[in-house]
């Protein structure tokens, strides 16, 4: 699965690294602002911004598998929908729980904090802000899957539109050679030939005639058939 993302996996690593980063430098900023760079806790507001987006790139081929199988578009079955929406509720849950266990498995790795009884009636009252967080997030890569896949749909669309087009052109080409016939350029070529030595006026006129002939054929749009007053040259 990880092979069939619509974008390689070291790019998403890098873009969980990245809002990672701008996330942990945005709580950062007031700080910096107000000089109370002393009371910036980097493992209560930098740490948990880290390990959830660099966590996120472990999750996301599960979440595109969820969009190749069941789909939310229209006309998507009922269970689909039930199927995708169970999904986001699971996957943010299982998100939360294990960034949760690896952000204080590496606080009592440094000696910054011991996990006490207390805490879990911490995280119990912050379970539901955060929990939101992760399902909403949830639906912003489901999103991103679903532009992607709209932008992949339009690009095939547009090839095969071009296709079409290039058939459509080598259909007018074959149009036009039936039209000219071989034996009709050569009889009228021959006869202009041969005015050019009798009637230079006549043979003007009926090169004219010839061109304007032509020019018709080439500027048709969807005609077939040039008419038999366009025809006619002499």
């Amino acid at each position: 699965m990880f092979n069939r993302l619509p974008i390689p996996f070291k790019y998403i690593i890098g873009a969980g690294f990245l809002l990672g980063f701008i996330l942990s430098l945005k709580a950062l900023i007031p700080y910096l602002y107000w000089d109370e760079l002393e009371a910036f806790s980097w493992h209560r507001m930098a740490l948990p911004h880290v390990i959830n987006y660099l966590f996120w790139p472990f999750l996301v081929p599960a979440i595109y598998w969820t969009f190749l199988h069941f789909r939310l578009a229209r006309g998507a079955a009922p269970r689909d929908r039930c199927i995708t929406f169970g999904i986001s509720l699971l996957i943010p849950l299982v998100h939360e729980l294990i960034t949760t266990v690896i952000y204080f498995y590496l606080l009592d790795l440094a000696d910054i904090y011991s996990f006490q009884d207390e805490t879990w009636s911490q995280l119990i009252a912050a379970f539901p802000g955060v929990y939101l967080d992760r399902v909403v997030e949830f639906w912003i890569i489901y999103g991103l899957f679903a532009s992607f896949d709209y932008y992949k749909r339009y690009r095939d669309k547009q090839a095969e539109l071009g296709r079409i087009e290039a058939q459509l052109t080598l259909t007018k080409l074959d149009v036009l050679r039936m039209q000219l016939q071989p034996h009709f350029l050569f009889n009228a070529l021959n006869t202009i030939s041969s005015l050019m030595d009798e009637d230079v006026n006549k043979a003007q006129r009926v090169t004219a005639r010839l061109g304007d002939l032509l020019r018709g054929i080439l500027e048709k749009d969807n005609r077939i058939f040039v008419s038999l007053e366009k025809s006619w040259i002499m």
